[in-house]
């Protein structure tokens, strides 16, 4: 693969969406372009201000943020799996997050449909499944279970026996 190809190969790839300078370099390494040539072709776009790895994770996590609330665990992982660096990653994920109620407004909002859907159930079926559903969304058990007590107000439950009924048995390590 010739340079001005792998170049015109890479903008094609950002006009679809915004990409770690990582994620770039694996994708034109994958279409055949040598690792060096693809080094050169991302630090090339990042001069030119197409790539910019803190404008991305920004993006990224305000739009999972908006889009499909998730915890604060998911959106490392995918970040991290999209070659972001760990100190900007946490950045983004510190900045947009800065409210210390963040992360529990947006399981808030991430179960709202959820619970009316809910409703029919036995109190603790609506809880495990609720629980399930935010753990899945990568929300730490801190979250959920701050959460589950607002929704659950009259169930005056012990942390520990809300983490035994709700978790099933197979996986009630919170590590």
């Amino acid at each position: 693969m010739e340079w001005e190809e792998a170049y015109r190969y890479a903008v094609r790839l950002l006009a679809i969406r915004a990409r770690s300078s990582e994620e770039l370099q694996e994708r034109l390494q994958r279409k055949g372009c040598g690792a060096e040539m693809a080094a050169e072709v991302v630090e090339r776009l990042r001069a030119q201000g197409y790539v910019d790895d803190v404008a991305f994770a920004r993006q990224w996590v305000e739009e999972r943020c908006s889009a499909r609330p998730s915890g604060v665990k998911r959106l490392w992982s995918e970040l991290s799996r999209l070659g972001v660096p760990r100190e900007v990653i946490a950045s983004a994920v510190e900045e947009v997050l800065a409210d210390p109620e963040g992360e529990l407004a947006l399981a808030r909002r991430a179960v709202e449909q959820r619970w009316r859907r809910y409703q029919g159930l036995a109190p603790e079926e609506r809880s495990r499944r609720v629980a399930g559903f935010l753990l899945r969304r990568g929300f730490t058990w801190e979250t959920v279970e701050a959460l589950l007590k607002e929704l659950n107000p009259d169930e005056p439950e012990s942390p520990v026996s809300t983490h035994e009924k709700i978790l099933p048995k197979g996986n009630r390590s919170l590590t």
